[in-house]
């Protein structure tokens, strides 16, 4: 077997020097030297867009990441708001029922102090007829005798005519008052109502 070998090696070597295999080798040898650069440039080509690759898949898996943290934090800020609107809604709610029982409250007044009103001006108009009468009385030169107390009575009505005009005044003003308190809180409640029906 050695004996072949040798003579193998023998045979290959001579074939390798002679001349044909020379020129056939060195165009194979060129064709190889191609392939080779080819191969390498496309490997070299291919490892760089993968590298590239890789480098654009880590950045956005960086961002994704970043992301995410960003996106749970504006969660975590979302709900801090909602309970925020939450609360501010609690209290809204609270201070329109509050502003709507004072209303009402305001609003009873307002008609009690009116019906006070039509009450001292119909005493009013009762006194100021008896007040005529009274003066018709003292004029009428029949009654020469009663004078005195006609007067008195006179005087009587007088002064109640002018508390009568005192009570109606004050609840003229009682009344303007409660209006003015009323103006602020209706303008507010309607405010409020047209804000919840924009809502």
């Amino acid at each position: 077997m050695t004996v072949q070998m040798s003579f193998s090696w023998a045979a290959a070597s001579r074939f390798l020097d002679s001349s044909w295999f020379i020129s056939i080798k060195s165009k194979h040898c060129a064709v190889i030297c191609f392939s080779g650069l080819a191969v390498s440039a496309a490997a070299l080509y291919w490892r760089k867009r993968c590298e590239n690759a890789e480098k654009k898949n880590d950045q956005l898996q960086h961002d994704n990441k970043q992301l995410n943290t960003e996106n749970i934090d504006l969660k975590e800020q979302l709900k801090e708001i909602q309970g925020e609107n939450a609360e501010l809604k609690k209290k809204n709610d609270k201070l329109q029922t509050t502003m709507n029982n004072v209303k009402g409250e305001l609003e009873n007044q307002k008609h009690q102090h009116v019906e006070k009103l039509k009450e001292v001006e119909n005493e009013r108009r009762k006194n100021k007829k008896e007040l005529q009468s009274e003066e018709t009385k003292i004029t009428d030169e029949g009654n020469t005798e009663d004078k005195e107390s006609f007067l008195r009575r006179k005087e009587d009505l007088l002064t109640s005519q002018w508390k009568l005009d005192e009570n109606k005044k004050l609840c003229e003003r009682q009344i303007l008052n409660t209006e003015k308190v009323l103006e602020p809180i209706e303008m507010l409640l309607s405010t409020q109502t047209g804000t919840k029906e924009d809502v």
